[in-house]
């Protein structure tokens, strides 16, 4: 093994960490829950996921009418790959840009990449600030500190949604923000208990024009085209991270995982939990089964099973990839990225046919775009 493989998989592992127990008892047990199964995107993905590198034409705002329409990003605006360290953001357009503070997450928009900073790179620390990194390198800082909150994005949409309290126990606020300006662009109220997770809020995920939010008694669907309220087909006590309308769903009992029409319930594909873990691609195309990771002392960890299996969802139709001793992750379009030693492998997801990319990535505390690191 290189020091430089070695170095990447040591920056993984520390990204890995699990909170102590605290006071909130089922609260943070509930939360923990949650947090280990959404703990398959982050086995599933690596040293650098795609992301969103830039917006090359004009979008209309919001202007924060109900019913208004969400402008799509076009699949040439949806390229390139990102990865921060520290305080670091590599872009895959060759730029590499400074931010204020450890970089928390990364998320996609069609505007450009939104990276979540604040004191230390762990997302339930109170503080967090975002910052709008486009194409070029250029940054926008706007004035929003959402705590320890889950916010969602979708990476052909120029948004942030997140849940806010109200003065009313049970009433929320699902506010819709355009992270080109940082202005409120729509808001829609929401009811209902949450009490299973630790947050501030309960989390969101933004797929095209839906919010979808974990509440305790169902997973919300907010239409932001008609600003309606409906229970969607995903479970209660549920974090949220639908990718193209779909998302993968669990159930314990059967040992089994779905990936499911989030608004329908259709499912488009079934698998046994054992031994691999299912996480999609950001646009919902593809899903891929991969295996856990052992690590050592040293923090060198290795797939326990080198081959992963990626499925077409639209065909049903699946292929054998090999991870190696590697890291891989997605692009926004639904191409495979592989990381082995110091160069990125873009693949199809369809023909697996690789083009390399070489780079380089210092520092710890690695955060990609595309992977969850909600705690």
């Amino acid at each position: 093994m290189t020091d430089r493989l070695a170095l990447l998989l040591h920056q993984e592992a520390d990204t890995l960490d699990v909170p102590a127990p605290d006071t909130n008892g089922i609260l943070g047990d509930g939360r923990r829950l949650r947090r280990r199964r959404r703990a398959a995107e982050g086995l599933a993905v690596a040293a650098v996921v795609a992301l969103v590198v830039g917006l090359t034409v004009a979008l209309p705002r919001l202007g924060g009418q109900p019913g208004s329409d969400l402008p799509t990003a076009s699949a040439a605006e949806l390229e390139g790959w990102a990865v921060a360290s520290g305080s670091t953001v590599q872009l895959g357009t060759g730029q590499t840009v400074q931010v204020d503070g450890a970089v928390k997450s990364i998320y996609y928009t069609s505007a450009g990449v939104l990276v979540r900073t604040g004191a230390e790179a762990t997302t339930d620390a109170p503080d967090s600030t975002y910052t709008l990194v486009d194409g070029e390198g250029q940054t926008t800082d706007f004035a929003l500190e959402l705590g320890d909150r889950v916010p969602g994005t979708d990476p052909s949409r120029p948004y942030l949604a997140y849940a806010e309290k109200t003065d009313d126990a049970g009433r929320w606020t699902i506010v819709v923000r355009d992270v080109r300006t940082g202005e409120v662009a729509q808001t829609v109220p929401v009811t209902g208990s949450f009490t299973w997770g630790g947050w501030v809020a309960p989390p969101v995920s933004l797929s095209g024009t839906h919010v979808y939010v974990g509440m305790d008694d169902a997973t919300l669907d907010v239409d932001l085209r008609r600003s309606t309220v409906t229970p969607s087909s995903l479970p209660g006590g549920f974090m949220p991270t639908v990718r193209g309308g779909r998302e993968v769903t669990f159930d314990d009992a059967a040992n089994t995982q779905s990936v499911v029409d989030a608004q329908t319930g259709s499912v488009l594909l079934h698998r046994s939990q054992a031994k691999r873990l299912l996480s999609l691609s950001p646009d919902g195309t593809h899903a891929i089964a991969t295996s856990s990771r052992t690590c050592d002392d040293d923090n060198r960890c290795v797939f326990d099973n080198p081959t992963a299996v990626v499925y077409d969802l639209a065909t049903s139709g699946h292929h054998e990839f090999t991870v190696g001793e590697g890291s891989f992750g997605w692009t926004p379009d639904g191409d495979l990225l592989r990381v082995d030693r110091d160069s990125v492998d873009v693949c199809d997801a369809t023909t697996l046919v690789c083009h390399s990319t070489p780079v380089e990535v210092h520092g710890r505390s690695l955060r990609l775009g595309g992977t969850n690191y909600e705690a």
